[in-house]
């Protein structure tokens, strides 16, 4: 992957594995996103949706449901520019992949890509103990599902620590 800032613009070029991890990213953010806290499953309203906070807050039963109404409608105003970038990735039929996004909607993305970034890692039990393998030998001893999850999160780390990066330098 390679990212760089062109004016009011971050652009993206993807090797066809990286692009095949995003699109598919991408998709599941899309399904996940439209999902109500009260239809979600375990992982997602453990990591999206948790209402412990509100519960110190001592929140009653209608301000927590208000409160979890309005995180689902800021997961789902992030759909507008998933699917920007889904449409993009459908308009090209041969590589280089390229990705462009406005730096006003860089924030979205980066955001989007860490919450699935949070439930990969719930949907696959990847703890502290796992995100810190840090050789093949200890990354090889997980299991398979646990090893594609956990390169896909740390590429999608990778990617948001770009988008930071290039938020962050001038224009």
């Amino acid at each position: 992957m390679i990212a760089r800032r062109q004016a009011d613009q971050i652009v993206f070029a993807f090797s066809t594995l990286e692009r095949k991890v995003l699109e598919r990213t991408i998709a599941a953010l899309l399904q996940n996103y439209k999902v109500r806290p009260e239809e979600a499953d375990q992982k997602i309203t453990a990591v999206w949706y948790s209402a412990r906070g509100c519960q110190r807050a001592r929140m009653s039963a209608d301000e927590t449901a208000e409160w979890l109404k309005q995180l689902h409608l800021v997961r789902t105003g992030r759909m507008a520019v998933l699917e920007t970038c889904l449409n993009q990735f459908t308009a090209q039929s041969q590589p280089p992949w390229a990705l462009g996004i406005p730096v006003s909607q860089a924030e979205a993305l980066l955001t989007a890509l860490n919450d699935h970034r949070l439930l990969t890692a719930a949907r696959h039990d990847i703890g502290e103990a796992e995100m810190s393998v840090r050789s093949f030998a200890s990354l090889s001893k997980l299991p398979p599902d646990q090893q594609t999850a956990l390169c896909e999160i740390e590429f999608l780390a990778y990617m948001v620590e770009e988008l930071i990066q290039l938020l962050q330098s001038p224009a």
